[in-house]
């Protein structure tokens, strides 16, 4: 008789698939609603005024740093002490977040660079003006492409890295959240401002780091940990 443990997939593995469908309701339900709500105040602006004064899907941006962020926090927050009285090791949790928002960046950062670039055509053919709210120019697709799933991952990591502070630590971390939500932040003045992207790259993959090393033995409790 075969083994059917020797030839099941490893841990993580089947942890990241079952957070990666998860996510799947999550962005569709997001996109529905921008897409929806994004182009009608497009096309009330196109009807009643002279014509969006700016990029209406750019706003988008900052609505994929921190709708992963907070996802990510209430994750922690929700699953992983089931997670663990499942029988499951916290390793396989963290690597599942990991990679599952890692796919999640990827796939919204290019719909939205997607997004952004076809409502650009939109506001060529009406002559409207395709900028930023600040009256900035906005990125190229090349550039887009490389630096929006960056934003996302940046926000959902350190949702990641927030949930687990407060988790193992409870209310005092509170103190340290310019430090755990410094790449959200770095991203989101990305959008507004010229900062660099490695800068962003490089203090999301110190998160990552972080919350690795504090959740491979965080204690698991009974009670929220946010108010103990």
């Amino acid at each position: 008789m075969i083994d059917s443990e020797a030839h099941r997939a490893p841990q993580w593995l089947r942890v990241t698939g079952r957070m990666s469908r998860g996510l799947v309701p999550n962005t569709l339900w997001f996109w529905s609603v921008c897409l929806l709500l994004g182009a009608a105040a497009i096309w009330i602006l196109q009807r009643f005024t002279d014509g969006p004064a700016f990029s209406i899907m750019s706003l988008l941006r900052y609505g994929l740093i921190w709708y992963p962020f907070s996802a990510a926090l209430i994750l922690v927050s929700l699953m992983l002490g089931i997670h663990v009285a499942a029988g499951q090791t916290r390793r396989s949790f963290l690597i599942a977040s990991l990679l599952s928002w890692a796919g999640y960046a990827i796939v919204n950062g290019l719909l939205l660079a997607a997004v952004i670039a076809i409502e650009g055509q939109v506001y060529d053919d009406y002559g409207w003006a395709h900028r930023s709210t600040s009256e900035g120019v906005l990125p190229g697709l090349a550039l887009s492409l490389g630096a929006y799933p960056l934003i996302v991952l940046a926000g959902a990591v350190s949702g990641l890295l927030v949930g687990l502070s407060y988790y193992r630590f409870g209310p005092w971390i509170t103190l340290a959240l310019p430090l755990t939500c410094a790449p959200a932040v770095l991203a989101t003045a990305l959008v507004a401002s010229p900062v660099p992207i490695a800068g962003i790259a490089v203090a999301t993959t110190l998160a990552a780091g972080v919350a690795v090393l504090l959740g491979r033995r965080i204690p698991i409790r009974t009670t929220n940990p946010a108010w103990t």
